[in-house]
């Protein structure tokens, strides 16, 4: 028993000199920069996501800075597209003599599906970069054809906010920009009409304007009615911080009202307008009711029809 003991410990011994003779000690030496390198990367200010229009011209642009030690000279650095989807990259990027900065433009495939998602990854030559800064000579980032389509001007009208509010009422018609979605066709956008040119000119100058404001008003037609979601703001207050007034799709705020904003057709099945009714309140305080608020859509003269003239 002694004897198999000592040779199976002797073998287990020469099985393991044996894997040790098959292991090498090997180094993978950390990269060498030039000194006089001048460390091209990526600014750190480069958003890691866009979102362009559809458009026949889409393009976004990138930062790529250097040392400001070597902006002397201009220099040119080569880019190596690591993978791309629909993009157009430059082969190298520009410094001009005495600049720190260039700006790298990088068009996309004018066909990119809007809603669609387009991955990019490109570097700078190493030759030209250095490793050891904060910031990347690498990008990677994704870009997002927005889904939201351009349909043109349309005209807008808000009968409680642009007459009724107002101490001595000038109203006017607003225009503003309309887009449809491209996966969602029953879904429509507009910029923010209430802009304070617009509401100083219908008299809300009164120490009322200064409300909560937002980039855009989404409506959406489900059969013959409009909705939206929940409310809008329309960046005035009735008394100080905290009290603005919004216009809430009347279910919000569990009163009637939803099936009078309604969706107007030509003989063709074309929008001409929305007519949408909005309940005006404020929360923890109450509210004003129903009041009729227009969409027209591009090529219907809402402004000739209500009579009202367009703010210029």
């Amino acid at each position: 028993m002694k004897l198999n003991k000592i040779v199976t410990i002797s073998a287990i011994t020469l099985l393991f000199m044996a894997s040790c003779s098959n292991w090498k000690d090997s180094e993978i030496p950390s990269p060498e920069v030039s000194a006089n390198s001048p460390a091209a990367r990526f600014a750190s200010t480069n958003p890691a996501s866009f979102e362009i229009p559809p458009s026949n011209d889409m393009s976004f642009t990138l930062t790529v800075i250097r040392d400001s030690e070597a902006k002397a000279n201009a220099l040119d650095v080569p880019i190596t597209i690591i993978s791309d989807s629909a993009f157009t990259v430059p082969s190298t990027v520009s410094f001009a003599a005495g600049s720190a900065t260039a700006t790298l433009q990088i068009k996309i495939d004018p066909t990119a599906t809007p809603g669609s998602t387009l991955p990019l990854a490109i570097s700078l030559d190493n030759a030209d970069a250095n490793p050891y800064k904060a910031e990347y000579s690498s990008y990677y980032g994704k870009i997002l054809i927005s889904p939201w389509v351009s349909m043109g001007t349309a005209q807008f009208y808000d009968d409680f906010i642009f007459a009724e509010w107002a101490d001595e009422p000038v109203p006017y018609v607003a225009e503003v920009s309309i887009d449809k979605n491209f996966l969602d066709p029953n879904s429509f956008r507009i910029s923010y009409p209430y802009t304070d040119d617009i509401l100083k000119a219908v008299g809300d100058d009164d120490g009322s304007m200064g409300g909560t404001t937002q980039a855009n008003i989404v409506f959406t037609i489900n059969g013959d009615n409009v909705t939206w979601s929940k409310f809008w703001y329309t960046s005035l207050l009735y008394d100080g911080d905290g009290t603005d007034i919004k216009a809430y799709l009347p279910s919000a705020i569990n009163k009637d009202g939803d099936s009078k904003s309604v969706v107007v057709r030509d003989a063709d099945g074309n929008i001409e307008y929305f007519e949408l009714y909005p309940y005006y309140y404020i929360d923890g305080l109450g509210g004003f009711g129903l009041f009729p608020v227009y969409l027209g859509f591009p090529g219907f003269d809402l402004s000739g029809e209500l009579g009202v003239p367009i703010f210029q």
